[in-house]
């Protein structure tokens, strides 16, 4: 628990309610050692007495807002990073606007005219300052990093509302991280581009998904998320969509 942290987030405005206890909650379990807060859907679901989507939907609120940044982990999970002061909008008294003028590392940069999520995606370039973030990182190439996101979010069917520089820095974190396992394991280094084999897979399955919970009641973009990870590290699809309870072979 990090107190500075919990005073902090009940002093600012963000603009939602259940983002704010949100927020509040991230910051209870923020560890000022590692800077990170790694509780479950289901803990900060049943914590705020709402459910996963919601919680789900608030995290991206505050995502796109720049009070959080998310990490996700090999296993699934996901660790929140709790921007704090490097964060203006920490201690404001009214929320930002979600599109700005402000041309700084945590910013989306693309003026004040309301864009789609495409659009965004589309315009997202990689400046001074994403390059350093890039290269503190050993990433040699931030330009073929990108390029890489941006192919992987518009092969979606539903591109996510997102504030891509914190995406790309996400990215570059993860890149990082994917190396040092490389080189530590020794292992093949991830594809850069899925088969044709393997998205013929993972359409099959996400059919199969479809008939088996319906289209209301399961998070489809988790499940793609995971599978396109999974293929991406030369992993078994199938266990990974198994491991969400979809019944691959039935």
């Amino acid at each position: 628990m990090s107190v500075e942290m919990v005073v902090k987030a009940m002093s600012t405005e963000v603009g939602d309610a259940s983002a704010h206890l949100l927020l509040i909650w991230l910051a209870d379990y923020y560890n000022d050692e590692t800077g990170y807060a790694w509780p479950s859907i289901d803990t900060l679901a049943n914590k705020m007495h709402v459910s996963r989507r919601t919680v789900q939907n608030k995290l991206r609120y505050l995502e796109q807002r720049n009070y959080i940044t998310i990490e996700t982990r090999p296993d699934d999970t996901s660790k929140y990073v709790v921007l704090g002061g490097a964060n203006p909008a920490w201690g404001a008294k009214s929320a930002p606007k979600l599109l700005t003028d402000n041309n700084n590392i945590y910013s989306n940069n693309i003026g004040r005219k309301i864009c789609t999520p495409r659009q965004m995606l589309e315009k997202f370039e990689v400046d001074t300052d994403l390059r350093s973030y890039a290269a503190d990182r050993d990433i040699n190439d931030a330009d073929a990093l990108a390029q890489r996101m941006r192919d992987y979010y518009l092969s979606m069917n539903r591109i996510p509302d997102r504030n891509w520089r914190l995406t790309f820095m996400t990215w570059c974190r993860n890149e990082q991280s994917r190396a040092k396992t490389v080189k530590a394991n020794g292992s093949l280094p991830p594809l850069t581009a899925l088969t044709e084999k393997q998205q013929g897979l993972m359409r099959i399955i996400i059919k199969k998904a479809k008939q088996q919970f319906g289209a209301e009641y399961y998070d489809y973009h988790k499940l793609y998320d995971a599978m396109h990870a999974a293929a991406l590290n030369r992993e078994n699809i199938k266990k990974v969509a198994e491991g969400m309870g979809v019944n691959v072979d039935g």
